[in-house]
């Protein structure tokens, strides 16, 4: 077992009043002891070691190639080397609801040339699902959030229904006839949706959006949550090819305007908001995490990266520091904790 990171910096505001219990008050204060004392410890001495990075850095993403999170692994990737000078390898380890690449993070040596995007799937929401190959709170290190991660329902242009609404009504009245698939927290979404609205849907498994797509647009599956980012999604929507039924949240996006929000379609505005950040495993060294949430941070809000490479793919940028991360870490995992709890255990 990886030993816990000193580094997590306390929350930024009191959990009391939250009615959030994070395993028990003993522990989370003795865990901000924890953390208090590794933030000293973090702002002392150098930004960082010159000599970092000295080769290159593998980067896990739990995804299929060729989906809206993989293109952005992709893209950071190669301004990283411009950056740097050295090579940023993307490692496509789909599979296991998006453990396999964590895991393989987790149990990588700590050297600061390992590190995985994580979504907030697996950091949020699954650990109060299912049991996780890691400990989400001992085995990693924050490096940055990257990215906040805007999401769509569609449905196959071929379905009797083009609402919302009418997705609902024609599930209740034709059972078994609507197959759906989502990914990682987007399957809890998709729970809390059913039980909110009584659909009868029946969930699909696969590996990401890439896998998927082809089984939704010949009408294998009829109803598909993902995120905009993926090629082609954001031009199908608008042209007709697939049907936009719903956005999470109170407000439509401004990439495919005609979509329905949340609260238009009847639905509470739940906080549904995904995101991407990049962790390395505990025990990374400092100079490294400090280098590489810099350059990372830098690159994601770079006007001409932001608006080639993160605004059309539905993306909005963030790159925080490590002490910003974990901070937004200990709150979120408190969202996700009830998003869970709302759609239930998975068998």
């Amino acid at each position: 077992m990886a030993q816990r990171w000193p580094n997590w910096p306390a929350p930024a505001c009191s959990s009391a009043g939250t009615g959030i219990n994070l395993r028990g008050t003993t522990r989370l204060n003795a865990f901000r002891k924890i953390l208090l004392t590794g933030l000293a410890a973090l702002v002392v001495g150098p930004v960082w070691g010159q000599g970092y990075p000295t080769r290159p850095v593998h980067l896990y993403v739990p995804i299929p190639a060729g989906g809206g999170v993989d293109i952005l692994a992709r893209a950071v990737g190669r301004v990283f080397t411009e950056r740097t000078g050295q090579p940023f390898i993307v490692e496509n380890r789909p599979g296991g609801n998006f453990t396999i690449a964590m895991s393989g993070c987790a149990n990588a040596k700590p050297d600061g040339y390992v590190a995985c995007m994580a979504l907030r799937d697996n950091i949020s929401i699954s650990p109060f699902q299912e049991k996780q190959p890691y400990d989400v709170m001992k085995d990693f290190t924050p490096i940055s959030h990257l990215v906040y991660l805007q999401n769509v329902m569609v449905a196959n242009a071929q379905v009797p229904f083009n609402t919302f609404q009418e997705m609902v009504a024609y599930s209740k009245t034709n059972p078994d006839k609507v197959n759906y698939t989502a990914f990682g927290a987007s399957v809890a979404i998709l729970a809390w949706l059913t039980k909110e609205t009584g659909a009868k849907m029946t969930y699909v498994p696969y590996k990401g959006a890439p896998d998927a797509l082809p089984a939704l647009m010949n009408n294998t599956i009829q109803v598909m949550y993902l995120a905009i980012g993926n090629p082609t999604i954001v031009n199908d929507v608008n042209a007709g090819r697939l049907k936009g039924l719903a956005v999470p949240g109170d407000t439509r996006n401004p990439l495919m305007p005609k979509v329905p929000s949340f609260v238009d379609a009847g639905l509470p505005p739940f906080a549904t908001k995904s995101w991407l950040g990049i962790l390395m495993p505990a025990g990374a060294p400092r100079d490294a995490v400090t280098r590489l949430s810099a350059e990372l941070s830098a690159i994601v809000n770079t006007p001409e990266f932001r608006d080639k490479s993160v605004t059309p793919f539905g993306f909005d940028a963030v790159g925080s520091t490590p002490e910003q991360f974990a901070r937004f870490i200990i709150e979120d995992r408190k969202s996700g904790e009830e998003l869970a709890r709302l759609a239930g255990k998975r068998e």
